[in-house]
């Protein structure tokens, strides 16, 4: 089972994790960590989000990861 959620976010930055278990004990096989950059394929720039994209972001944020 794998199990995905959202640590952390700011203007241009998604930080995720990813933890992978074992389906019959239950045990924690392996955990990894992403970090996700808002980028601009014309200027070859980070971007920030926009106000809405920002706020619909915050609210999926897991702190329990």
């Amino acid at each position: 089972m794998v199990l995905s959620g959202l640590l952390d976010a700011s203007d241009k930055i998604l930080h995720i994790a990813h933890l992978i278990f074992d389906v019959e004990s239950g045990t924690l096989c392996a955990a990894g960590e992403a970090i996700g950059v808002l980028f601009d394929q014309q200027t070859r720039r980070s971007v920030a989000m926009s106000q809405a994209e920002r706020a619909y972001v915050a609210g999926r944020v897991i702190k329990e990861l």
